[in-house]
């Protein structure tokens, strides 16, 4: 199970990830016209928030919608997520165990693998209420997150 889990938080990533790159690959074959003006690229400063609004993503689903990012920097923190979604954990050493303290409201894995191909550590909500994920090396506590599904 948990490695379906990690397996279905890595593909949907790769996916999100695809959608994202899709357009920016048409616009660079485009031929270029007299016309064209050259368009903002994104700014290098923006920095990823560990919640998500319905309103500024496009899905019905939130299966569909690209993970979370969960940093190691930002332990102690509250994420905040919506039935259905998915989240990746992000600057932690492959040794880092994750444990939820409710897996009724969020189911999280390990990462898996060596070598070329690995699966990366994460997991998903699964139904509205509070949890609280520890990330251990060891017998060492490296991070907690307290996580709230709406």
């Amino acid at each position: 199970m948990r490695k379906t889990n990690a397996l279905l938080a890595g593909s949907i990533a790769l996916l999100g990830a695809t959608a994202l790159l899709a357009p920016s690959a048409m616009a660079a074959t485009a031929t270029p016209t007299a016309s064209a003006k050259p368009t903002a690229v994104a700014s290098t400063t923006a920095k990823p928030t560990a919640s998500a609004s319905t309103g500024a993503l496009i899905g019905g689903s939130p299966s569909t919608w690209s993970p979370v990012m969960v940093m190691k920097k930002d332990k102690g923190t509250t994420i905040k997520l919506v039935k259905d979604q998915a989240f990746l954990f992000h600057g932690f050493v492959a040794k880092v165990k994750f444990k939820s303290s409710d897996t009724k409201v969020v189911v999280v894995s390990n990462a898996e693998g060596t070598g070329k191909i690995t699966a990366a550590a994460g997991g998903h909500a699964v139904a509205a209420g509070t949890a609280k994920i520890t990330a251990t090396n060891g017998k060492i506590v490296v991070a907690t997150y307290n996580v709230v599904v709406k």
